[in-house]
């Protein structure tokens, strides 16, 4: 969303509504401790229209249904000890606190526990805070014991900043938000919830900062759905169900240095540290994702780090990966850039450079390649001189003539072409650059060899596994 925040700033009325156990005993509406939200709401609805804040004492305050907040107004309390709680045997749908405006702009809420009281209410689908605001803070709330969920903010909502908030033992998900534009989910903490601990449908140009998530029933952090420019950092997911933190659908990803550990308790062997799937040139960079069991058949993550076969053009660099249950690192995208992951073995290693080729024909992934001798550099061709020491890498994508593409230079290939024409190719022999263009073949002494076979080939025009190296004299 490219709308500018709009800020409401103008002087606002004040008033304060008692527990009936606070231990004030001035306010401007005192409650009883039955239907408390009748005391609450008309505190709210006696604002003016231009706004306000109701300060909610420390207590506890009873509710038997649902209260509304609106535009331009705060519901503040003095801190974790003003308590909100569901009266026992309500069971029916409610939302403890609700906008009126849908969307509603410039609201507060902040400084207080959100008590679902789900051990007495055996039915219904209570949630906690569930709104549909923009340019408005949710700051320091302590949502819990929810048959629904805890903390909430749908359709469209932007410009939020969800800071300080917590999020505990609620049947569904413990923070969710959806379709959600330029804001901040900052220091937040979600435990032993049922699904995720903070879920996200789309998501564009949104921070998540220093989340903590563990033992929740799905992943610790779920962004599902389009979305695009998101930065998740410094965040910590262990011991949940699922993965650690799971992000689709969509481009330009950051997640960095973020700490993923003791994931997939739900099945072992199933869910992973990082998982990403159908993400566009996103990158992954300085994170931590292992199991702590010392024994391998007891480990519970996959993977530390998995990139699926929909991802593009992503790069996952200098994380620390040892220590899961089958490998450190999956990844079955396209042209991913892996570099200097700890953990991580030479097969997964893959090197990719952005080239022009001039070769006056179109390339296809897997054809060899040789660096064109020219000033700027930056060009490749195709040769049929048997050895090239030129040699360079080979095309990881199609590249027509004149355009520019991304070549493999140093990793793994499946697509490399490759012909008997001198000699059958066993696994580990080394790979030169064929008289037939485009091909590499067995290198002799003296070729300049670009691969390493990692399987046999007996025929002309073969496509095989190979481990394309740095160029060496053979």
């Amino acid at each position: 969303m490219s709308t500018s925040p709009q800020i409401h700033s103008i002087r606002e009325a004040t008033l304060t509504v008692s527990a009936s156990n606070s231990r004030e005993n001035y306010a401007d509406y005192r409650c009883d401790g039955t239907a408390d939200e009748v005391e609450i709401q008309a505190a709210i609805d006696a604002l003016p229209a231009t706004g306000g804040s109701v300060i909610l004492l420390d207590g506890t305050f009873v509710l038997g249904a649902g209260i509304t907040i609106a535009s331009y107004k705060s519901l503040i309390g003095t801190g974790f000890g003003t308590v909100l709680k569901i009266k026992d045997g309500l069971n029916v749908d409610i939302k403890v606190i609700d906008d009126a405006d849908n969307p509603s702009v410039n609201i507060i809420v902040a400084n207080m526990t959100l008590d679902g009281n789900k051990a007495n209410n055996a039915a219904g689908a209570q949630q906690g805070l569930a709104v549909k605001a923009s340019y408005s803070i949710f700051y320091n709330i302590y949502a819990k014991n929810f048959r629904n969920m805890g903390i909430g903010s749908f359709s469209l909502s932007q410009y939020l900043i969800i800071e300080n908030c917590y999020a505990q033992s609620c049947d569904r998900l413990g923070i969710h938000l959806d379709v959600l534009f330029n804001s901040v989910i900052r220091n937040c903490f979600a435990w032993d919830n049922g699904e995720s601990g903070i879920e996200s449908g789309p998501a564009r140009d949104c921070r998540f900062e220093g989340i903590e998530s563990w033992g929740n029933g799905f992943n610790g952090i779920a962004i599902t759905g389009t979305q695009y420019r998101n930065v998740l950092i410094n965040c910590n997911c262990h011991g949940n169900g699922y993965h650690g933190i799971i992000n689709t659908d969509g481009d330009n990803l950051i997640i960095a240095n973020c700490i993923c550990w003791d994931n997939s308790q739900d099945t072992a062997n199933t869910y992973d540290g990082i998982f990403v799937d159908n993400q566009n040139y996103s990158l992954l960079i300085g994170n931590r994702c292992y199991d702590t069991v010392a024994i391998v058949a007891d480990k519970t993550q996959r993977y530390g780090i998995s990139i699926l076969s929909t991802s593009t053009k992503c790069r996952v660099v200098d994380n620390m990966l040892e220590d899961n249950r089958t490998a450190a690192f999956f990844d079955s995208g396209i042209c991913t850039v892996v570099m200097n992951n700890q953990g991580t073995e030479i097969t997964d290693v893959r090197d990719l450079v952005k080239v022009t080729n001039t070769s006056g024909g179109a390339l296809a992934a897997g054809d060899v390649v040789i660096l064109k001798a020219v000033a700027a550099g930056n060009e490749i061709t195709t040769t049929a001189v048997l050895g090239n020491d030129k040699v360079f890498g080979i095309a990881a994508e199609a590249i027509a003539d004149t355009a520019s593409g991304l070549v493999l230079v140093r990793g793994k290939t499946t697509v490399l072409s490759a012909s008997n024409d001198h000699g059958n190719i066993a696994i580990g022999d080394f790979l030169c650059t064929n008289d037939t263009a485009k091909e590499c073949c067995k290198a002799a002494a003296g070729d300049m060899a670009l691969a390493i076979a990692l399987e046999a080939c007996a025929a002309a025009n073969c496509v095989i596994d190979a481990l394309i190296v740095s160029s060496l004299k053979i």
